[in-house]
């Protein structure tokens, strides 16, 4: 889940909803939020939840945090800059 949300924000979203993630991962809403507030804090930095009565779909996170980018394998480490000046990249 938490590679679904870089990935959409790496895509140029500004935020991305409970709906998006869902959409892209198959999950169930609520077990999507469930998830984004058990990684709120070390790997998601900034999810909104607007008064909408319950229902999570339009809550959206706008900002993950450099840890989450390193779980998933999306931050840059000196084996992987390396490997990548070996391929020429």
């Amino acid at each position: 889940m938490l590679d679904t949300v870089i990935r959409l924000l790496d895509e140029g979203s500004f935020a991305v909803t409970v709906r998006d993630i869902a959409e892209a991962t198959g999950f169930d809403p609520k077990d999507v939020n469930r998830a984004l507030n058990a990684l709120s804090g070390l790997y998601v930095r900034d999810y909104r939840k607007l008064a909408t009565g319950g229902d999570p779909n339009p809550w959206y996170v706008t900002e993950v945090t450099a840890a989450a980018r390193r779980a998933v394998g999306q931050w840059p480490t000196g084996d992987s800059l390396a490997g990548r000046v070996a391929d020429g990249v």
